[in-house]
């Protein structure tokens, strides 16, 4: 059995996204509970410093296997939410709860504004409010999407297994999120797909993203610094351009000396030098061509000056036998005079 505290949804919206997901036309709504099968949804619940907590363990007694809990900062009511103590009480008694039961316990909460911009995001420290709420947790899941996006990831961190991150598509049909095929079935050592997974993505750039990219590629790493001089733009679009590019594997980002370097991945890295240098190559091919050939134009011009009969006027043109004619007549005239 399953009992679900959608706290922040409606009736309606709840049984809309349900039929959206494709569970069945059995479903009989009441007055504040939608129940399918097994799982009982409530969008009213007291609060857990009023009367919640006492509600919560009657339920565990009439056998739910799975509670969950959307939100937290909802059913916790007027607890303060900053506050360490509160929280880490509060926690402690919802996991003595679940564990007396010998249920699982799942709770939903909401991320910090600043975690869709971080760099490293962690789904414990980026947890809304105190982070006692996550230090007595035995899992913690955060999902990261970019605005308006359909690409997320799944981050799990937890102290009985290794941390993972999984690639999810947002699958509008059935409105839900799907994890996506592993390219060649191979996946980093924290669950990252390998670079030649992520090919897909970095490929499509708007012409903007691509701009970044190759100034990426011109200084080999640089800093979000460096790149608004070099770019000449705002500083903060660049910023959140840089960490979509970073988000989708086109860039990757790591610890320099004097703060965070952007880069390109291993592969890219090591095809651009080659187009610079294949490119620096045709450039010098070109340069030698273009001297030869001033070279080839400047040894005529000389043949062409030593000729006889010919000298060079101004302007670059030849004057020859018309100059002699001209001579021949001022002569006759000064004869007649």
């Amino acid at each position: 059995k399953v009992l679900y505290l959608a706290l922040e949804d409606t009736e309606f919206r709840l049984s809309d996204r349900l039929k959206k997901q494709t569970l069945g036309p059995d479903g009989r709504c009441t007055l504040d509970v939608v129940r399918y099968g097994d799982a009982d949804f409530h969008t009213e619940w007291s609060p857990f410093n009023e009367q919640g907590l006492s509600d919560l363990r009657n339920a565990f007694d009439k056998g739910y296997k799975l509670v969950i809990v959307d939100t937290l900062s909802r059913a916790a009511g007027r607890l303060d939410q900053m506050d360490p103590v509160e929280m880490t009480r509060l926690l402690a008694v919802l996991q003595r709860m679940a564990v007396d039961h010998k249920a699982a316990l799942l709770l939903v909460d909401h991320h910090r504004k600043s975690a869709r911009f971080a760099l490293d995001t962690d789904p414990i420290d980026d947890i809304l409010g105190s982070t006692a709420k996550g230090g007595v947790v035995d899992c913690a899941l955060g999902l990261y999407r970019r605005h308006n996006e359909d690409e997320a990831t799944l981050k799990l961190v937890g102290p009985d297994f290794s941390d993972r991150e999984l690639a999810l598509q947002w699958d509008a049909a059935h409105f839900r999120w799907q994890a996506k095929p592993e390219a060649g079935g191979r996946q980093g050592p924290a669950g990252r797909p390998e670079a030649s997974g992520r090919q897909g993505a970095a490929a499509h750039v708007t012409l903007r993203e691509q701009e970044a990219v190759d100034a990426v590629a011109a200084l080999g790493c640089a800093s979000l610094g460096e790149l608004t001089v070099r770019l000449g733009l705002n500083k903060s679009n660049l910023y959140h351009r840089l960490q979509n590019l970073c988000g989708r594997g086109a860039l990757q980002c790591g610890q320099g000396p004097h703060g965070f370097v952007y880069s390109l991945p291993n592969g890219a890295q090591e095809q651009a030098v080659a187009k610079v240098a294949a490119v620096a190559t045709v450039a010098t091919v070109v340069n030698a061509a273009e001297m030869a050939a001033k070279t080839t134009t400047t040894t005529g011009g000389q043949a062409e000056a030593v000729q006889p009969g010919k000298r060079k006027r101004r302007g670059g043109r030849s004057a020859g036998g018309g100059g002699g004619r001209s001579c021949g007549k001022i002569r006759a005239k000064r004869k007649k005079r």
